[in-house]
């Protein structure tokens, strides 16, 4: 008889989602992302500042010009009401949780994983500011 979490993992395994993990300065996230990408339970998605090759793992940079851009546009959309700047979004947006965030509200992941290094706060904000 399967465990729970090998029943879970069966089921997780048919229908893999795309999931951003911004933290990518904590070892135990990209051997998340690793782990994961191994397993075939998600398509991770690393948020690196320099990129790099990490097989089975798609790497993404906020210095990406054109994805760096949309984010910037969405941030100030969803952001407008209270007076947000394209260039406080610019600087919001070099930020790798709210670059993932942002990411999800763009449709480019299916959800976020954060919390490793972040404080709890600053990921539930970047969620209300970026996902609403």
């Amino acid at each position: 008889m399967k465990s729970t979490i090998e029943q879970l993992c069966q089921q997780v395994a048919q229908n893999p989602r795309r999931v951003v993990l911004p933290e990518s300065t904590d070892p135990r996230v990209v051997d998340a992302a690793k782990s994961l990408a191994k397993r075939q339970l998600a398509h991770p998605i690393l948020v690196l500042s320099e990129p790099q090759e990490i097989e089975g793992v798609e790497v993404v940079s906020p210095s990406n010009g054109e994805l760096f851009q949309r984010c910037v546009q969405r941030l100030v959309e969803n952001r407008k009401h209270k007076g947000m700047t394209v260039e406080q979004a610019g600087e919001a947006v070099a930020d790798p949780v709210y670059f993932g965030a942002l990411l999800v509200s763009l449709g480019f992941a299916d959800a976020a994983v954060a919390g490793s290094i972040a404080a709890t706060a600053h990921v539930v904000r970047s969620v209300l500011h970026c996902i609403g």
